[in-house]
């Protein structure tokens, strides 16, 4: 079968020619389609050739999808009037996931979190974004998987780490720390001779110390000026080791 070569150029009917092996028409120019095209085979563009899309007859491709021989790219063409770029799945009870590398060293990939629609069911406004066990959320500029500045992950277990800056938790709305199943809530210290420090408002628009507990002598201090117990029994509890009211003075119990 012989090659149908059709040229354009400046939107103009050349010539054409006819060559040994597939068909083929090449364009030196615009081709404008009006209407419906449909393309039954795999649609080629090189390095940095760009699908162009939307925008007007000055302004062409306000969304731009192309490879720049290193990169692939989805982006918004950087005109004015372009808009926001929005990725969007509306088919009900599917996912909208995404996947990388997983590091094997070959082409395959793994999920690294995704949209979990199947969860978002009708009458509760929540939307959920799920990222598989031993997924971690990484903040901060460290490459060192040994030494990130922050972690968030779950592997069995719900973890949140620090690096050596440290991890503050500020709330201006009120910080709460629940728990309403069988296990336990443990705050631990690692570090050797670490500290915990619980501080709070100093009545004088700071904060203060009130309570450490003291790795390095095992020890708790309390650093306020008054320690209020107003529910201390008032009668021995026969429990060794703890405290009492006696007529308002403090007892240790015996056992």
């Amino acid at each position: 079968m012989g090659t149908l070569i059709t040229t354009f150029k400046d939107k103009k009917f050349v010539n054409y020619g006819v060559n040994q092996g597939d068909w083929k028409t090449t364009l030196n120019g615009v081709l404008e389609v009006t209407g419906a095209s449909t393309f039954k085979a795999d649609v080629s563009l090189l390095d940095n050739d760009k699908l162009r899309i939307g925008g007007n007859t000055t302004t062409t491709g306000d969304l731009q999808i192309y490879h720049d021989g290193s990169n692939s790219y989805i982006e918004g063409g950087g005109y004015s009037n372009a808009g926001n770029l929005i990725i969007r799945h509306k088919d009900d009870g599917r996912d909208l996931i995404f996947q990388g590398d997983n590091g094997d060293g070959d082409s395959s990939s793994t999920t690294y979190f995704f949209l979990n629609s199947s969860m978002a069911v009708t009458g509760n406004p929540d939307v959920y974004t799920q990222f598989p066990n031993n997924s971690r959320l990484t903040f901060g500029n460290s490459s060192n998987v040994n030494s990130l500045d922050l972690e968030i992950y779950h592997d069995g277990g719900s973890n949140i780490k620090a690096g050596s800056g440290g991890l503050n938790i500020e709330s201006k709305g009120g910080l709460i720390f629940e728990n309403d199943t069988s296990g336990d809530i443990t705050v631990e210290q690692k570090r050797n001779d670490g500290e915990i420090d619980f501080k709070c408002d100093n009545g004088s628009n700071g904060t203060q110390s009130y309570l450490k507990l003291n790795g390095s002598d095992v020890s708790v201090n309390i650093l306020t000026q008054k320690v209020m117990m107003s529910n201390l029994p008032t009668s021995d509890p026969s429990v060794a080791g703890q405290l009492w009211n006696s007529s308002g003075t403090l007892k240790v119990s015996a056992g």
